[in-house]
């Protein structure tokens, strides 16, 4: 059990946001939440893309400064460079 105030030292995701095909962000966090206090974007927002679920953050995609949102684990790019 951690202590209070405690949190994850570990990073497990990386973030990488392009916007017009430059890239703006491109981090390791570790936690979602740390990621959405980056990048200001709210947390269900974040955890939502991370799951592949989030839809109507999509709605404009087809505009000219939509930025594209990729959140990774480290553990599936890793698994991925040793294949």
């Amino acid at each position: 059990m951690r202590t209070a105030g405690a949190g994850a030292k570990t990073n497990k995701y990386r973030c990488e946001i392009e916007v017009m095909g430059e890239i703006v962000l491109c981090d390791d966090y570790a936690t979602l939440k740390g990621i959405a206090d980056e990048t200001e974007i709210p947390y269900h927002t974040i955890a939502d893309v991370f799951e592949g679920r989030r839809t109507s953050f999509m709605k404009y995609s087809n505009t000219k400064y939509f930025p594209n949102l990729r959140i990774t684990k480290l553990s599936d790019i890793q698994q991925n460079e040793v294949s």
